[in-house]
């Protein structure tokens, strides 16, 4: 009997172990494919985070990163603008970003475009939940930390997991690096090309995807 706890006891120990250090090696590996490539999301995060220093800032969703084309706006304000509009993300994700940048210098203006979901009252999914885009840079940055506590008090906790971190993210990350779809291109700005048909111009004319610029 005690035979078999003390095997079992082994093998517990050596799963534990390989489990770490495999844990270890993923988080390394992951943080390096971030930081090496200037195609991810995530690296529009670490720019706010790290080297933002434009007097224009433009938050808000789609509609936000698709509709306020920087070079007008630099042309017509005289001021350097960047857009950190983010598709399919609300107001808890534009409130991080806006924080990361406050924490280091005061931009002249600073734009929200505002969704109704931004204001009402939703499914976690699409509130709190949608902060996990910050999970991978979280290792190391306290300011990260403290707004994904937003959502789960035992975020802290779980974040000790490279596997956790990177687990919501990692198709995202992969698809980021293969279609190369450079975020930095035009300052933040990406434009949408093609026709514009009869049942998206009424999405446009209902609000769906109006904006300013």
């Amino acid at each position: 009997m005690k035979s078999q706890i003390f095997l079992f006891g082994k093998k517990l120990f050596y799963f534990i172990l390989m489990f770490l250090f495999s844990d270890i090696l993923f988080g390394l590996l992951m943080d390096y494919v971030i930081n090496s490539s200037k195609y991810s999301n995530q690296n529009i995060i670490m720019y706010a985070c790290n080297k933002a220093d434009e007097e224009v800032l433009i938050f808000g969703s789609s509609r936000a990163n698709h509709h306020y084309v920087t070079n007008i706006i630099e042309d017509s304000l005289n001021l350097s603008c960047f857009n950190f509009g983010q598709d399919g993300q609300n107001i808890y994700y534009h409130k991080a970003i806006q924080e990361l940048i406050l924490a280091r210098y005061n931009p002249k203006i600073m734009v929200l475009d505002l969704f109704d979901i931004d204001f009402l009252k939703t499914a976690s999914i699409y509130s709190c939940d949608r902060l996990a885009v910050l999970l991978p840079l979280a290792s190391g940055n306290e300011n990260i930390t403290e707004l994904l506590l937003l959502r789960s008090k035992f975020e802290r906790i779980k974040m000790l997991s490279n596997f956790y971190r990177y687990n919501s993210q990692l198709i995202n990350i992969l698809k980021d690096l293969c279609l190369k779809n450079s975020s930095f291109q035009d300052n933040g700005y990406a434009p949408l090309y093609g026709k514009l048909n009869d049942e998206k111009k009424r999405s446009v004319n209902n609000g769906g995807g109006g904006g300013f610029f």
